[in-house]
């Protein structure tokens, strides 16, 4: 049970309920985990995580005891008012104590599940031919992979303001690839105006002028070219 304040606040001027953003991920959770838990069962799951059990050499003993630890961690951290840490309870429940190879299997399908959430939720959220509400922190995500990339590479900064620059470096390159995205299907939508509406220069409530259209694709070839330098 924690004692921790929680951060809640509301549009200014109205007084409906308060809203906490760890109330979400609270609501969300538990269907997260009947999802997960879902893939896992006998039957249920796919020949890839088939595979995987017979590679590694985890049983459906194994499976279902790492499980079951996984939820009484979750019992004792959130009622035991003696667990201080996540990892207190993982190990108060056994969980730790579990095949190694069985506990990497279930995070390898939470970790599925969550993915796929995040896939969908940002693409239900992104305007067609627009760019994603989470475009910042996405090029941000991607920057940490190409860092992360660099890592495997051997390629390391020599010290903690190189190691910062590197990660706006990788920011920006991933922000101007998403713009390079955007100009093409922009263009692409121009060039298909421009196919629907032959009219040279006529502005009538059935056409759109073809003097506004060359002005928009020359103005994008321009930032095209900006940007790729």
């Amino acid at each position: 049970m924690s004692t921790n304040p929680v951060l809640q606040f509301r549009p200014r001027g109205t007084s409906g309920p308060m809203y906490a953003p760890q109330r979400d991920l609270a609501y969300c959770y538990v269907p997260f985990l009947t999802e997960s838990f879902g893939g896992l069962a006998p039957g249920d799951r796919s020949e890839r995580l088939e595979a995987a059990m017979q590679h590694l050499g985890v049983s459906d003993a194994d499976l279902m005891a790492t499980i079951r630890c996984f939820l009484e961690a979750h019992r004792l951290f959130i009622h035991d008012d003696s667990v201080h840490t996540v990892f207190d309870s993982l190990q108060r429940s056994g969980f730790t104590a579990c095949p190694p190879m069985a506990q990497m299997l279930l995070f390898a399908r939470l970790g599925e599940v969550l993915t796929a959430g995040f896939f969908l939720a940002v693409r239900d959220v992104t305007p067609l031919h627009g760019e994603s509400p989470e475009e910042c922190g996405l090029a941000d995500l991607v920057a940490a992979g190409r860092a992360l990339q660099s890592a495997f590479w051997g390629e390391k900064p020599r010290s903690s303001d190189a190691e910062e620059l590197q990660r706006q470096l990788y920011a920006n390159e991933a922000r101007i690839e998403e713009y390079e995205r955007v100009i093409k299907r922009l263009q692409q939508s121009l060039n298909e105006l421009a196919r629907q509406h032959p009219c040279p220069s006529v502005v009538n409530s059935s056409t759109v002028p073809r003097r506004c259209l060359d002005r928009l694709r020359a103005g994008l070839s321009r930032l095209w070219r900006w940007l790729r330098k």
